[in-house]
């Protein structure tokens, strides 16, 4: 059939263009296709290949069953299978119990209890017998065993025990090893609850044990025999606030945590100034200070005889004996009640200002004490003291026996608890004036019993302290014999971390044994990416996120610490991964507190495979030579790195080059690198183009592989 065409023409051009494709040739166009359609379409072309096969459609219906088959012939019996079941020998008896063979131990059979509750036909489980499945239970209490566990050790085999049944009106589930010598039971869980109810809640729990838990509800918890005493066995330890031999636990906040204190300060035995008598027998080298031997290092001799010795049970107390005994600012004057009389000779050897000081007493105290005698002689600045009793064969003595009666004293020491210990009392002698009691000033200062890093930064509170509160800032000040007092300066204050002015001075056993400045706290801003590609790029936060970070330096690059709280303790160390600050990045290991391989300058790290828009790159290999290398006989295949050109520019050199620390894991870019090795060369894998490292970190310019070699 003829179809109309319009022709096109060179000349056919638009009124104002030139262009080849005008509106009057595509007017022409768009008419000849009209017409081609109109017309039915042109000539049928050749015939195309084969389309894919569709899918599959939908499955027909079933056809309907066959016939039965014949029966065939039975086989011959196979050998008896491992008993699963083991049967209850009684009387009165018309069940059984499971008894799970574990066949190996390694491979214990399954099994599984009552029915689907979906299956009418099964409904009726709860009966005794329903023809379908028996009913698991025992109607000889105690007697039978639900289920039994065995362990199949043919040498000695271990069997545990489960029975469930009722007894009056108790439920009663028992469990347990048959034979218990040599057993332990375990509950493998990360928390343990005991519990009366299905659905354990706080009201049904009356146990709960974890690696940090023990909680044993009050009411209705009953371990044992109610009639015995029941224990925790063996070394059970409650380590918290560091606890101390002899000491008892005292509550520490209303949630149970419990300190270790002194006993004394739980339940004092007597207040302070209680004056109690004891016999000479007590009063003894094993309880007291009596005979020592010592050396002058203060103006006058600080005696200490008639104290009770630390660790005793006579801790805190003192001899009566009419002497003001005094520690720092703390007083006590004590009365003579024993008749105290002393001789201390002088200091000839001029180490001290001690002269001849003594007291002596005529009459017995009216309370019957003991009448001691302290002697203290001197030789080249060492005094030795000596206790004497003058009756020690008889602690009775008779007097005014005038008449049908006599009277008698029974010869006691007196001692008074004063608590503190360390207290001393001196005689300068001579009418000598023992200088007054030191003044106290105020000082406030911040204290910590863990760390010197923590006593600089906790808030401050009110102290006394017995020395001119500038010298706390001079660190050659001698502060020996100097105390830090409580805000009331009636107590010295525990050992610890004291701090003021930006001076941390360590206090032991009321002495200082160290001074030195506060650690300087550094702190900037970082950010942190644990793969070292989110920190590409010219500004921050590039693809990482903020962080404060504390440092041993204000410069990150000189860091060799990074905590994240001003403590500075290694309990803060930052998280593992990549920082930058500026132009420099670095990876930090949390766990091994510092920081690990080379350090980046620049903006961008990337793959020497890659560039910068696509960082991730791939394995580059390394060879022991270039014939090795155009082999294919590689050392190692690695991730390399680089912040210059790739792999495959013409630049002559590629400094500085990186590889992971740990290559063989793949984790690119997530862990730190090191500088790639010397005297190797590196290329594509199954590539003709390599470069050598004949300096460390730089590939030198190139080369392709001769063909020859290959």
């Amino acid at each position: 059939m003829s179809i109309i065409i319009k022709e096109l023409f060179e000349s056919d051009l638009d009124q104002y263009n030139s262009a080849w494709w005008s509106s009057k040739k595509i007017e022409k166009l768009n008419f000849n296709f009209d017409q081609i359609l109109i017309s039915g379409g042109g000539p049928s072309g050749p015939r195309g290949f084969s389309g894919d096969q569709g899918l599959d459609g939908a499955k027909g219906p079933l056809g309907p069953q066959g016939l039965i088959g014949s029966q065939g012939v039975i086989g011959s019996q196979g050998a008896d299978g491992e008993t699963v079941w083991l049967k209850n020998e009684s009387e009165n008896s018309s069940h059984i119990t499971l008894k799970i063979n574990q066949f190996g131990k390694y491979n214990p059979t399954n099994f599984l209890f009552g029915v689907d509750n979906s299956t009418d036909p099964l409904n009726e489980y709860n009966v005794a017998k329903i023809g379908i499945l028996g009913k698991i239970h025992t109607k000889l209490g105690a007697l039978q065993k639900n289920i039994v566990f065995s362990s199949d050790d043919e040498a000695n085999d271990q069997i545990v025990s489960i029975n469930l049944f009722k007894e009056n009106q108790d439920n009663i589930l028992e469990y347990g090893f048959d034979v218990a010598a040599d057993s332990e039971f375990q509950l493998i869980s990360d928390e343990a609850v005991l519990t009366y109810n299905v659905n354990p809640s706080a009201t049904s729990t009356f146990g709960k044990f974890n690696a940090s838990l023990f909680n044993i509800k009050t009411i209705n918890s009953i371990f044992g025999d109610t009639s015995e005493t029941n224990e925790i066995q063996g070394s059970t330890k409650f380590n918290t606030e560091n606890p101390v031999a002899n000491w008892i636990a005292q509550s520490f906040d209303s949630n149970g945590k419990v300190k270790w204190v002194d006993p004394l300060k739980v339940i004092p035995g007597f207040p302070i100034g209680s004056i109690i008598a004891i016999n000479a027998d007590q009063f003894n080298n094993s309880n007291f200070l009596l005979n020592e031997t010592k050396t002058v290092t203060t103006e006058y001799l600080q005696n200490t005889n008639g104290s009770g010795k630390t660790g005793t049970m006579y801790q805190g107390w003192y001899i009566c004996n009419g002497k003001t005994w005094k520690k720092g600012v703390i007083t006590f004057e004590l009365p003579n009640l024993n008749s105290y009389s002393y001789d201390i000779a002088e200091d000839t050897s001029g180490n001290s200002s001690q002269e001849h000081a003594s007291a002596s007493v005529t009459k017995l105290s009216i309370l019957g004490g003991s009448d001691l005698k302290l002697d203290i002689t001197q030789s080249g600045g060492s005094y030795t003291s000596n206790y004497t009793n003058h009756a020690t064969s008889n602690q009775t003595e008779i007097f005014n026996s005038d008449g049908p009666l006599s009277q008698s004293d029974s010869k006691l020491i007196y001692i008074c608890y004063l608590k503190e210990t360390g207290m001393h009392w001196e005689d300068a002698g001579s009418g000598v004036i023992i200088p007054p009691t030191p003044t106290l000033y105020d000082i406030n200062l911040s204290f910590s019993p863990i760390t010197r890093a923590e006593a600089c930064l906790n808030p401050v509170s009110a102290y006394k302290i017995d020395f001119d509160p500038s010298l706390w800032t001079n660190l050659g000040a001698n502060l020996a014999g100097k105390l830090i007092y409580n805000a009331a300066g009636n107590a010295v204050v525990g050992s610890g971390y004291y701090s003021n002015g930006g001076v941390v001075r360590t206090f032991v056993t009321e002495a200082f044994v160290a001074v030195e400045n506060c650690q300087t706290v550094n702190s900037f801003t970082a950010t942190i990416g644990p793969n070292m590609f989110n920190l590409n790029g010219p500004d921050a936060p590039y693809s990482g996120s903020s962080i404060l970070l504390y440092s041993d330096s204000n410069l990150f690059v000189n860091a060799t610490k990074l905590y994240t709280n001003p403590a500075s303790t290694p309990f803060y160390y930052a998280p593992n991964g990549w920082y930058r600050v500026g132009l420099y990045r670095r990876y930090w290991s949390q766990v091994q507190g510092s920081f690990l391989g080379e350090d980046f300058f620049g903006n961008y790290i990337f793959n020497v495979l890659a560039s910068q828009s696509y960082p991730n790159g791939d394995y580059i290999a390394k060879a022991s030579s270039s014939f090795n290398y155009c082999n294919q006989i590689y050392d190692e295949v690695m991730y390399a790195y680089t912040d210059e050109d790739t792999f495959m520019s013409t630049a002559t050199y590629l400094s500085p080059v990186y590889r992971n620390l740990y290559s063989a894991t793949g984790n690119e870019g997530y862990e730190p690198i090191i500088t790639i090795e010397n005297n190797a060369f590196y290329g594509p894998e199954n590539d003709l183009w390599y470069r050598q490292c004949a300096n460390i970190g730089v590939l030198e310019q190139r080369r392709k592989c001769l063909t020859n070699f290959r």
